[in-house]
């Protein structure tokens, strides 16, 4: 029987910091994000800001409202792989910005709950995917 491996992936580069704790963990990706953030932002713009990045051919990793403790339920993150030019941000007119994320896969006996408590306090986790 497999193990149950989980997938997780933290804001900012950390795949050192993560092999430091869990020397065994498979680092898979470092990875630079555009993330598309607005405060107060009516589910008509996010359907207008995912329209618009769709006729680019651009499909969001992750779409986030609300989340986070002094954030309000119609705050709204949307990450985009890579980085967009600046002509397109301007565009979409969306305060933006653009950063590395880290993401790692490792079973839960290999410590994925230690290293969740070890850099929890240091770095943001964006999702956490059990398979």
């Amino acid at each position: 029987m497999d193990e149950d491996v989980v997938e997780i992936c933290f804001d900012g580069d950390v795949a050192e910091l993560i092999r430091s704790v869990v020397p065994n963990a498979d680092v898979r990706d470092r990875l630079t994000c555009t993330t598309l953030w607005q405060q107060r932002a009516a589910a008509s713009d996010v359907d207008r800001l995912l329209a618009e990045l769709s006729q680019f051919g651009i499909t969001p990793v992750d779409v986030c409202r609300g989340v986070g403790a002094e954030r309000q339920p119609s705050d709204c993150e949307v990450v985009g792989q890579g980085r967009l030019g600046r002509a397109l941000l301007h565009h979409l007119g969306w305060p933006h910005r653009v950063s590395p994320v880290t993401v790692v896969r490792l079973s839960l006996s290999a410590g994925a709950t230690v290293l969740l408590g070890a850099l929890g306090p240091q770095a943001n986790v964006r999702y956490v995917l059990c398979e």
